[in-house]
């Protein structure tokens, strides 16, 4: 039988990308400007990395595939070399395949950033603040009682000014609202950008100064944002709006912590008194799925790759070792082998699969332990947060939100335990003291602690005392 002896297995990926550097936005471009820019450029590049370099070559892959594998079971050789020679080219198309995967999903993180470039700057002209992200800053302290006076800096709190900060934020709202169009769909996206700014606009500003604390005239300039922001609210949040996420995708998101680096700025912040009606806890950049839909001219779900069950179920031999195709693609078992990029399930903190339970995150340690007392400290705030609060429902629903975040505490707990247990046949307690030490200094130690004493009970570990100073 005649072998595909000299047949080309690789893959060239030519990613490439338009991008504007932010840093060298020119300071008479105002602020509408400026995320509009952002905006297009995501959208532009991520839908050509699916016309050019996703889906086509995928398919074409997949298809190389499936010929050598029928090759492979169904062919007559004349040695066991020349089969095994199949077998290391389909080994090699898959690992290819599934670069061009991962490849994919990491330049869309990195438009993702490209886009938090830009809202940064916007961000930091409303505010008043240069261009460039500056060294992070103790946050200012919030004032419980308005009668209570706080100083910062030598500065009385309650004489802040944020009438500049708040008419910038106003100017720009403004801008957005000429230039929306409900009649024009492609205005749509001054909408979503409206929203994104005003929603973190507001966070940065009420850090400047409590909104307890706002005098009548910045009240005044507030409800006039107010106004502009309710009626993208409502675009936003209704039913056929091409940029919003699923309520599926929004739990997801949530999923987004401080172990897979996710910016302070970009981080839900429930510790602001006044929040907007808002979820927050992601780098909202427009949802471009329906986009791509449009323009490669798909049916729904068609932008979302699927592997074959052929592939993910076939077996080779190499080296007298069985390999199974699904083993050589590192997608996560829930998806059942399917690659979908711009879902913001591929930022989760918790990957389930192999390769990345063995590379992110590490398992508990003396050295990380404290990242994971962090990361449940997270989710407690942040189901804290909108569990004190009332969000518009039509966006995503609070009960939704707080079960998210109770999942995550849960996994991080068990991860927690189950190494604490482990170390115990090893009479050490180490892990246990750290983490002990580490949730005393959290604001939740108290709901921390005890749950993990409950969990350990749970386990039949043995009784550990909490009290102890």
């Amino acid at each position: 039988m005649a072998t595909t002896d000299n047949q080309d297995s690789s893959i060239e990926i030519k990613l490439s990308v338009k991008l504007t550097n932010p840093e060298i936005i020119p300071p008479s471009s105002n602020v509408s400007q400026i995320i509009n820019n952002g905006s297009n450029d995501y959208v532009i590049n991520v839908i050509e990395l699916y016309k050019n370099q996703f889906l086509n070559k995928l398919i074409e892959k997949q298809n190389l595939i499936k010929e050598l594998y029928k090759q492979y079971k169904n062919g007559n050789y004349s040695s066991a070399a020349e089969k095994e020679y199949i077998a290391i080219q389909i080994c090699q198309n898959l690992k290819d395949m599934n670069l061009l995967m991962q490849t994919t999903i990491n330049q869309i993180h990195d438009l993702r950033y490209q886009y938090y470039l830009y809202k940064n700057i916007c961000i930091n002209r409303i505010l008043n603040l240069p261009d460039s992200i500056p060294e992070p800053t103790p946050p200012l302290p919030t004032i419980i009682k308005s009668e209570r006076v706080l100083k910062h800096n030598n500065q009385n709190l309650l004489e802040i000014n944020v009438i500049p900060q708040l008419t910038n934020l106003k100017n720009f709202m403004t801008e957005m609202t000429k230039l929306y169009n409900p009649k024009d769909e492609k205005t749509f996206i001054y909408a979503f950008n409206a929203f994104i700014i005003k929603s973190h606009a507001f966070l940065k500003i009420s850090e400047i100064k409590n909104t307890f604390n706002w005098t009548d005239e910045e009240n005044a300039i507030n409800d006039e944002i107010e106004k502009m922001y309710k009626k993208f609210n409502s675009i936003v949040t209704g039913k056929n709006y091409p940029f919003w996420y699923t309520k599926e995708e929004m739990n997801e998101s949530i999923n987004v912590g401080p172990i897979v680096g996710m910016l302070d700025d970009e981080v839900y912040n429930p510790t602001v008194p006044s929040l907007p009606k808002t979820p927050g806890p992601v780098n909202f950049c427009p949802n471009v799925r329906t986009e791509i839909i449009k323009s490669l001219k798909l049916k729904p779900n068609e932008e979302i790759f699927t592997v074959s069950p052929e592939i993910l179920n076939l077996e080779i031999i190499i080296d007298g070792q069985t390999i199974k195709g699904s083993s050589l693609l590192c997608l996560p078992e829930t998806v059942k082998g399917k690659c979908d990029p711009i879902s913001l399930r591929y930022f989760s903190s918790f990957k389930k699969h192999a390769y990345h339970e063995n590379n992110m995150p590490p398992g508990v340690s003396p050295v990380n332990i404290k990242d994971y007392v962090s990361a449940i400290a997270y989710y407690m705030k942040v189901g804290t947060g909108y569990s004190l609060n009332n969000f518009d429902e039509n966006i995503i629903t609070k009960k939704e939100i707080i079960k998210a975040c109770s999942d995550r505490i849960n996994e991080l707990m068990l991860e927690i335990t189950s190494s604490i247990s482990k170390e115990r046949k090893d009479n050490t307690g180490q892990l246990y003291n750290i983490f002990k030490e580490s949730a005393l200094k959290t604001e939740f130690k108290d709901e921390m602690l005890d749950m993990l004493e409950k969990q350990i009970s749970k386990d039949g570990l043995m009784k550990l005392n909490f009290n102890e100073k």
